[in-house]
């Protein structure tokens, strides 16, 4: 595989919104990386306002790795930074993390390793939750050791995962429609449906940092059911796509499942939690998306005298 410019085989893109809190700690473990690759770091600024680029330019990194700082603050979300970024990186394997993650020991490696010399493909890796999470916070959440599958297609999530520059240009980038979640879903069903081979690398590990609230983990999860419904409008054909109807009635046996494991103390009442607010997303993107429905198709009002009488 050749580089795209300037003898850069990899470019590591993390898109950042106002990460200046966490991105520090994200940086030194990119510059501790031991790879046989030449590498760059773009970072894709989505409009931060707390001081996140000041942070990366004195961080020492800069002194070690090629570093560059791009605006994408044209809109906001994950896929417009990420969009920009790639846009704007040399190498031709292209690497994702976040800002408020840390990549473990061997993370660039392992995609090089896989990815490197061979044919046109998409990555992803493991997701721990152990060390930047206390025990109160991992009960929330959800670790991931084998590749998730939506609609029989592999995938994995966007602080991790890796492809060829090549892929993104065929595919004409991430879809900035998604805001909230599904994002990168959405770029390896596409990937998949153009016979792109899908990678599973055990050795590029990613510490994922949760949400430092119960509340804000949920919203998340809120945010995700939401896109979900978005992805399945799109993707699958409509007797794969949920109803109102069954949504409603799932949400509602998850919750009588949660008060029941509430009264009687049954364990893992925080994942039925994830999957009630899971479900009230979905159920409450069907009612809007009805409601847009029946606006746009709804016959407009002529004002009296408009049409001339």
């Amino acid at each position: 595989m050749t580089d795209r410019g300037d003898g850069i085989d990899v470019s590591v893109v993390i898109p950042v919104r106002n990460g200046a809190a966490t991105i520090g700690e994200q940086l030194t473990a990119l510059a501790g990386q031991r790879a046989s690759c030449t590498w760059e770091l773009v970072v894709a600024d989505n409009g931060s306002t707390d001081g996140t680029c000041a942070r990366i330019a004195v961080h020492p990194i800069t002194g070690v790795i090629q570093t560059r700082i791009v605006d994408a603050s044209r809109g906001i979300g994950a896929n417009v930074a990420r969009n920009e970024g790639i846009g704007a990186a040399r190498g031709s394997l292209v690497v994702l993390c976040d800002s408020d993650d840390v990549v473990a020991a061997g993370w660039l490696q392992g995609y090089w390793t896989a990815l490197g010399g061979g044919r046109p493909a998409v990555a992803a890796g493991p997701i721990d939750m152990s060390r930047l999470n206390d025990p109160r916070q991992q009960a929330w959440g959800q670790p991931l050791v084998v590749p998730e599958q939506v609609s029989g297609t592999e995938h994995g999530l966007g602080a991790n995962m890796a492809f060829h520059r090549s892929v993104w240009d065929t595919l004409g980038g991430f879809d900035e429609s998604y805001k909230y979640g599904f994002d990168e879903v959405e770029f390896f069903f596409r990937a998949a449906g153009r016979g792109v081979p899908f990678v599973w690398v055990v050795d590029s590990v990613v510490e994922y940092r949760l949400a430092a609230s119960a509340r804000g983990l949920l919203r998340k999860v809120f945010r995700h059911g939401r896109a979900g419904v978005q992805f399945s409008h799109q993707h699958q054909p409509p007797t794969e796509s949920p109803t109102l109807a069954s949504t409603v009635d799932t949400t509602v046996k998850i919750a009588a499942r949660l008060a029941l494991s509430l009264l009687t103390r049954r364990p893992q009442p925080k994942q039925q939690a994830r999957g009630l607010v899971y479900s009230t997303g979905m159920t409450v993107e069907l009612v809007a998306t009805r409601y847009r429905a029946s606006r746009w198709s709804a016959p407009r009002r002529t004002p009296p005298g408009a049409d001339g009488r």
